[in-house]
């Protein structure tokens, strides 16, 4: 499992917070998800053999957030 921590501006509320977990939890590869609405971070672990951060990036921008990857 690989764990990556992205920085996203523009989480604002728990909504923000459910639909990006919703969205990445839709993948079988994401083992967790945690969102920190004051620090506007998103965390997450996944199993890089079949997923990697760039798709990861690639379904937060379709909902309309733009996460950019804190750490590898």
């Amino acid at each position: 499992m690989k764990e990556v921590q992205y920085k996203v501006e523009n989480i604002s509320c728990a909504g923000c917070g459910a639909a990006i977990t919703n969205v990445l939890r839709k993948n079988a590869a994401v083992d967790k998800v945690d969102v920190d609405i004051a620090e506007k971070s998103v965390h997450v672990v996944f199993d890089e053999n079949i997923i990697n951060e760039e798709t990861l990036k690639a379904s937060l921008d379709r909902i309309g957030y733009h996460p950019v990857l804190e750490n590898h």
